[in-house]
């Protein structure tokens, strides 16, 4: 026996865990809603989840009104096998730390610079820099490592002239 199909312009109104709610649309009729989710800034989720949702104008194409209010399980769950993480906390510098000993060093001698971050952060888009004071002349510390960790590290090679 074939499913029932929802009409053309049905809608669904859902309640996500950060208190955000989103209308499901019917395009057509047929089985499926949708609607875009636009995140706001400051909500944050683990993992994003219905926790409600409130039957709007759902009628198959032979009028009968939707009314159930059971949440999908399973396989039917928003985010069931994948995190729907949303995060719109800025990352923070915590800390800088080098892994290079202690001491002087000469002209051409790396240094190893680490910044440590709130979070895991990533490097894209272009290739970052640390600016170093080294006397009369700055310089410029190249990053070596670490996108996708809370910690970059840069290197950077003593030049002559340095203080």
């Amino acid at each position: 026996m074939p499913r029932n199909k929802c009409r053309s312009g049905n809608t669904i109104t859902v309640t996500f865990d950060t208190g955000e709610t989103l209308t499901l649309t019917a395009a057509s009729a047929g089985t499926t809603l949708t609607g875009t989710y636009t995140v706001a800034s400051g909500i944050n989720s683990a993992d994003l989840t219905v926790t409600s949702f409130a039957v709007g104008t759902v009628f198959d194409t032979a009028g009968n009104p939707m009314t159930s209010t059971t949440l999908p399980t399973g396989a039917n769950a928003i985010g069931t096998g994948t995190a729907v993480v949303i995060d719109t906390t800025a990352p923070t510098i915590v800390s800088f730390t080098s892994s290079t000993a202690n001491g002087s060093y000469k002209a051409g001698q790396a240094v190893s610079i680490q910044v440590v971050f709130s979070e895991a952060v990533t490097v894209a888009g272009g290739t970052p820099t640390l600016t170093l004071e080294t006397g009369a002349t700055d310089r410029d510390a190249t990053y070596a490592s670490g996108s996708g960790t809370s910690t970059l590290t840069f290197t950077y090679t003593v030049q002559a002239g340095d203080t």
